[in-house]
């Protein structure tokens, strides 16, 4: 009924926010494969699948938050890139693996429910030979 709608609406106006329980979020574990290679590509998905908007976001490797680029808003260092998919997803993506990727990447979702993470460490195989 649009009046009962109505009446709903205008009594979450007039209530405080702490009078809401909001859901914190909850990740999907994420992983790589053990077995990758210089050159290869990897893609690792966080996904929320539970807890309430607004929510953020973020990828961490060792601890140092990656931030994007001034000029790209997808690329946060060289080889790495991060894409939003709507609210509740982030993909981190290496396109040309290298030994210098070796690093241990977490996905932290926060809102004011609480904070969740997910963590997984990522290892190439291989080293770039030297010229000489």
């Amino acid at each position: 009924d649009a009046c009962f709608l109505r009446f709903l609406i205008k009594l979450c106006t007039f209530l405080p926010n702490h009078m809401f329980h909001i859901v914190p979020p909850a990740l999907n574990a994420f992983t790589v494969d053990e077995h990758l290679r210089l050159g290869q590509r990897v893609s690792m998905l966080c996904s929320a699948i539970d807890g309430d908007l607004p929510m953020k976001i973020r990828w961490f490797r060792n601890d140092i938050p990656l931030t994007q680029s001034a000029g790209d808003r997808r690329r946060v260092s060289e080889g790495i890139s991060i894409m939003e998919i709507g609210d509740y997803e982030s993909v981190l993506r290496i396109d040309n693996l290298r030994p210098d990727h070796n690093a241990n990447f977490t996905c932290i979702a926060e809102n004011d429910g609480g904070i969740a993470q997910r963590s997984q460490t990522l290892r190439v195989k291989g080293r770039l030979l030297q010229k000489s």
